[in-house]
Order: structure tokens, then C-alpha cells, then sequence
């Protein structure tokens, strides 16, 4: 039984915010073409952070889908946006990738409506 608890603890500390990792973050978001990039510590998780564009798909039921850079969708809610988003407005966004930690994996804010 012993022999099974200690695997265990040692995934519980590697799950954990600050845990002590060498190996270097990946940037999952930066796929496409990103204006800006760095890595944020947010209490005690590390997150990447990259500003990019984003393409308004479609606004329903107080969501907003929107595409990035490599056209993968994210969702935001509506109410994050100054003014209820339409289809095919252009905003830069910035997205906030948890790349160590238990913290909110994705974090996207509308930084401007882009022309």
C-alpha cells in the first residue's frame, strides 16, 4: 500500500502550482502570426501571454466565437466586449495560456476593435 501512495504524492507535486519544472513552456496560441509574447506568474501558476487577432464568427446566446491566428474557434462572453460583438468584426485579443499550475487554463480579454 505504501509503495502506491508515494507515485501518487509524487504526481500530486507536479500538479501543483509552482512546482519545479526545467523544461520550457509551450506556447500552444502561438501558431500563427503573434504580435507579443511573454510569460506571467499569476499567484502561483506561470502563464504564456500572447496579443493577437481574432475574427468574430458568430454571437449567440450571450457568447461570441471567435477564430485566432490558426483559425482554431475560442468562446468569450459578450458581455467581456464594450459593445455586443457582430459577425465578421475584427478585435486583438489577448490570450493567457496556463502553462504551469491548476489555475484557469485559457484567459482571453478584448484589448481593441482592430479596423
Amino acid at each position: 500500500m505504501r509503495i502506491a501512495i508515494l507515485p501518487a504524492l509524487a504526481l500530486l507535486a507536479l500538479a501543483a502550482c509552482g512546482s519545479s519544472d526545467d523544461t520550457a513552456p509551450v506556447d500552444e496560441m502561438a501558431d500563427g502570426p503573434v504580435d507579443a509574447q511573454e510569460t506571467m506568474t499569476d499567484e502561483d501558476c506561470n502563464y504564456v501571454e500572447s496579443v493577437f487577432g481574432a475574427d468574430v464568427v458568430a454571437v449567440e446566446d450571450g457568447q461570441v466565437e471567435l477564430t485566432g491566428p490558426d483559425r482554431a474557434s475560442f468562446y468569450m462572453q459578450a458581455d467581456k466586449f464594450e459593445t455586443t460583438p457582430a459577425s465578421g468584426e475584427k478585435y486583438t485579443i489577448k490570450g493567457q495560456l496556463i502553462v504551469e499550475g491548476t489555475g484557469t487554463p485559457e484567459i482571453y480579454t478584448v484589448m481593441d476593435q482592430a479596423n
